[in-house]
């Protein structure tokens, strides 16, 4: 157990937003459109809060085998002004809509998941993210600090809190929380100090094996 040691993967650095929490509240998804990412639990969450009075419009970047059926349920659920579907952006891409639009939440209900790039990609740019506790989520999120960490199986009831939580923030306590997932993006996803220090790490290796040799 002594010779195995985790090395991250990591997202290079993208320019900093800033993260707006207006009149409208933006709620952004991106992933490829398949069940396992649940678009359709995201789809229930708007109408709930808007059901509740809340001013939202959800974004979902990215296509997707079930992007046909995912965008019949949301026109039958939802008021055609509180959704769109942008679709397939290349990553230089996803960038640049960023900077061109004001994010205000970052949201992944994913059954399941590795250590996903896209919310690492969320935190570079200093969003707050709403994740589900699977894969390797939770390693990245601090819950209540950059975001809100929820349970799988958790009631829509209890997603449509966290989200009110962020909405109902004051302007100080939303910047902090901003600031805190940029700040926990450059500890433990950036690209380039991940991936020099597991270079020396495999020198280091290198040498200590020609030492024996």
């Amino acid at each position: 157990s002594e010779k195995i040691a985790v090395q991250r993967l990591g997202t290079k650095d993208h320019k900093r937003i800033k993260c707006k929490k207006d009149k409208m509240f933006c709620l952004v998804s991106c992933a490829v459109i398949r069940p396992v990412k649940r678009l359709d639990k995201i789809i229930r969450l708007v109408k709930s809060l808007c059901d509740e009075g809340y001013n939202i419009r959800w974004f979902h970047l990215g296509q997707g085998p079930y992007l046909k059926k995912i965008e019949s349920l949301a026109k039958k659920t939802l008021r055609a002004e509180t959704f769109r579907f942008v679709g397939q952006l290349k990553n230089e891409e996803i960038f640049q809509w960023y900077s061109n639009n004001k994010v205000s939440c970052f949201i992944n209900l994913s059954d399941s998941e590795g250590v996903p790039v896209s919310i690492m990609e969320a935190m570079c740019i200093g969003v707050p993210v709403i994740a589900t506790n699977v894969g390797g989520s939770r390693e990245m999120i601090d819950d209540g600090k950059n975001g809100f960490i929820v349970e799988k199986d958790d009631e829509i009831s209890v997603i449509v809190d966290r989200v009110k939580r962020i909405i109902n923030m004051t302007d100080n306590a939303y910047q902090t929380m901003c600031n805190n997932s940029r700040k926990s993006w450059e500890t433990n996803c950036d690209a380039n100090s991940l991936y020099n220090d597991f270079y020396l790490l495999l020198e280091d290796l290198y040498e200590k094996n020609s030492n024996c040799n």
